[in-house]
């Protein structure tokens, strides 16, 4: 049996319901390989017998948007295998920045596979509209998309170099995520930095978004992954010794940093890293990046002397007489060294580690293709200030999933430098200590939903304005017949019934979000009856706009006729059935407050995605366009016909036109124009001004049709003086026929 890692696919191990893997190594002290683990005791099964994966499931939980308003969601957990986690199909951000995550866990007893339970799955709660700013969205597209390759590691170290942004847990697992699958596939040499820059940038990520994600083994997950691929790419790049004269490849960043060695080339078989230069030493060389100085050394160099040196941070090589051994032995397997360097060391630190930390740099080094014990002793040197300690180093390996394991103590120290062995390449080195950290696994909440009332206070006041505007336009209907006969106002009734259905669907909406639990069934009404409204008040415009235009540019033209106004009516009421209708049946989804991504989209129940620029956007656009084309027209028009005027009455037609301009600003739908920009340049700014123009629409009618109206205001006035209203209406309403007739000119 050849030495390394073995596998038996058809056989699992009981305690993992993973095909069991061995690994065989040679010992320094006999030429007879051996097992690294013993059987005895362990239970094989036929990996057949044992389930693959949890399967998927669905499941309820909330989304908690803006103002904390609740919104029930149906989703998914993907199959996963035994011990894997499982994240959400549609992203679900915890308040600890954790993303939700399930274990699959393997039954040893029953031989099943079943999802991990508990009470942290139910009534879970799902954050969108998050104060803090954050990528997390961002890696979740990414890691989405169709396509990764090189290109989106570049894309991924963009993400993660974004300034002012908030790092939690569910970045560092995403971004492995998009890491591994990158790693597993693509052996590019030119791969290889951008891939450790990915990694040096999630190595700076803040201790508590590391610790948090230690609950789901993220940084365990990363390392393994990139030094996996770091031993894989060993061959890739390194080349002929005609091309790199020292043999050495070196990729260095601030916090991780490789080196690969061929000692063929020029007899080096280590580094050296220090913090400063000695002033007589013209070897190292600067790093500007990590801002240290480092040296190659050579095979014949002796440790004692490396380890006297001051300013070392941390060194390894292989001596002379181990190197020599290693060629004797396994020539042709043994070819490049590597060594990798850490400098975070809270990615080494389990949360419930009991005995030891890292208190020096982390150093883990890599003999490609050998996987037996060396002949030999390697050194690992780390520095540091022993002089006037009174404590001995200590020595200490770290290999995945165990804690720190404290090995012999140092051999040989010097005020400068303690001396750790290693017999194989299997952990990570560094010098450890007692852990006097105090344990804590409660989950801080770090992320908090955007609180903000501003947008909602002014549309709830400007919909109470309009909403007290149609309710004095109302009564006038109510209380004045010859008013309400008026064929004019048949328009200006239709349209007040829209807006006051709005107003009271936005009141309804902004005054109960806080409290409101809305269900998917509730949303798709919702967003469905809003879509409609809207639909049918710009149906309503665009007709508003019609009559305008034969009234003030095409004079001869007479009033519309009864039959007439019912096509209008009809029209204006019937059509918006149909796209809607197409987004019930077709694209229901839609109206949901949630993207794709998980992001939230909007702060109540609405058309999105192509639903949202087919059914409304589109119909909006042409809308406005032909309504802000008649508003200009009109003017120019009457600045024509006005200008013919004397003198004398200048100041009135200016008023006049001053009243006809904000009448059709808010009748045509003008005020749309803040919607479209605010939609297409995501200004606050733009939304506030929508907010407050587009909810005075009910308002700028009353003032218009029943302030500024003669007739109206006239009948207002006798009947809250108190004198005889009957006797005026009959005694006013030859007049009031003919005044009607002409003011019809001048109305909707």
């Amino acid at each position: 049996m050849a030495t390394g890692l073995q596998q038996v696919s058809q056989l699992c191990s009981n305690y993992t319901a993973l095909p069991f893997e061995r690994k065989c190594y040679r010992g320094n002290e006999t030429e007879a390989a051996r097992w690294d683990t013993d059987v005895r005791g362990i239970e094989l099964l036929e990996c057949a017998f044992i389930p693959n994966n949890c399967v998927s499931e669905s499941f309820l939980h909330f989304y908690l948007k803006k103002n904390k308003a609740k919104y029930i969601n149906v989703n998914m957990w993907p199959s996963a295998k035994p011990g894997e986690y499982a994240i959400t199909k549609q992203p679900c951000l915890l308040e600890s920045g954790l993303l939700l995550t399930r274990k699959c866990i393997y039954n040893s007893k029953n031989y099943s596979v079943n999802w991990e339970e508990g009470e942290k799955y139910k009534n879970v709660k799902c954050l969108r509209s998050i104060e803090q700013r954050l990528i997390t969205f961002q890696l979740t597209t990414l890691l989405k998309a169709a396509k990764i390759n090189k290109e989106t590691v570049a894309q991924l170290s963009e993400i993660l170099s974004q300034p002012n942004t908030l790092r939690i847990a569910a970045d560092l697992a995403i971004s492995t995520s998009i890491l591994k699958a990158i790693t597993s596939r693509d052996k590019s040499p030119e791969l290889l930095p951008k891939v450790l820059q990915a990694t040096n940038l999630l190595m700076q990520s803040n201790n508590n978004a590391v610790d948090t994600s230690k609950k789901i083994d993220t940084p365990t997950i990363l390392l393994n992954t990139i030094e996996t691929y770091l031993d894989g790419m060993a061959d890739v790049v390194m080349q002929d010794c005609s091309i790199i004269p020292t043999g050495v490849n070196k990729i260095q960043e601030n916090i991780a940093s490789v080196f690969y060695i061929n000692p063929l080339c020029s007899n080096v078989t280590g580094i050296a890293v220090y913090t400063k230069k000695q002033s007589e030493d013209t070897s190292t060389t600067y790093d500007n990046v990590t801002n240290t100085h480092f040296r190659y050394i050579y095979f014949n160099e002796s440790q004692e002397n490396i380890a006297n040196e001051p300013y070392l941070e941390v060194a390894s090589f292989f001596s002379h007489d181990v190197w020599q051994l290693l060629q004797i032995e396994a020539s042709e397997r043994v070819k490049v060294i590597r060594i990798s360097l850490y400098r975070n060391k809270n990615f080494f630190v389990r949360n419930e580690a009991k005995e030891f930390i890292p208190e020096s740099m982390i150093m883990k080094m890599s003999l490609i293709g050998y996987t037996d014990e060396f002949p030999g002793f390697v050194p690992m040197i780390f520095g540091g200030d022993y002089e006037n300690s009174k404590k001995e180093p200590q020595c200490g390996t770290y290999n995945y999933y165990e804690d720190w394991k404290k090995s012999e103590p140092s051999e040989f120290y010097t005020k400068y430098a303690a001396i750790c062995k290693i017999t194989r390449c299997t952990s990570f080195a560094a010098l450890v200590g007692i852990n006097d950290k105090p344990a804590n696994d409660a989950e801080l909440a770090i992320l908090t939903i955007a609180i903000g009332y501003t947008e909602e206070i002014i549309s709830i006041g400007g919909c109470a304005l309009s909403l007290f505007g149609l309710f004095c336009i109302w009564l006038t209907a109510i209380c004045f017949k010859q008013w309400r006969l008026k064929s004019s106002n048949v328009l200006l009734f239709n349209i007040c019934l829209v807006l006051t259905l709005i107003m009271v669907y936005f009141v309804v909406i902004n005054a109960t979000e806080l409290l409101e639990v809305k269900d998917i069934v509730h949303c798709y009404a919702e967003g469905a009856i809003l879509q409609y409204l809207v639909l049918v008040l710009f149906l309503w415009m665009l007709i508003s706009a019609i009559l305008q235009y034969r009234c003030y540019v095409i004079v001869i033209v007479p009033d519309p006729s009864f039959r007439e106004m019912k096509m209008y009516i009809a029209a204006a009421w019937l059509i918006p059935f149909i796209p809607t209708t197409l987004v019930v049946l077709c694209d229901a989804d839609s109206y949901l407050p949630i993207s794709e991504n998980g992001d939230a989209i909007a702060t109540f129940c609405y058309p999105s995605g192509k639903s949202f620029y087919f059914a409304i956007f589109l119909p909006l656009c042409v809308v406005f366009v032909v309504n802000f084309s008649v508003f200009v027209y009109i003017f120019h028009s009457l600045r024509q016909s006005l200008s013919k005027f004397n003198r004398s009455q200048d100041r009135k037609n200016f008023i006049r036109r001053l009243k006809l301009g904000i009448l059709l600003f808010f009748l045509l739908g003008i005020t749309w124009l803040f919607g479209i920009s605010a939609h297409i340049f995501k200004s606050q700014l733009l939304s506030f001004a929508f907010s407050l123009t587009s909810t005075l629409q009910g308002f700028v009618l009353f003032i218009y049709f029943v302030v500024f109206d003669e007739s109206a205001r006239k009948s207002w006035t006798h009947c809250c003086g108190g004198k005889d209203y009957n006797g005026i209406e009959k005694m006013s309403l030859t007049s009031f026929t003919y005044s009607g007739r002409r003011n019809s000119r001048t109305t909707i």
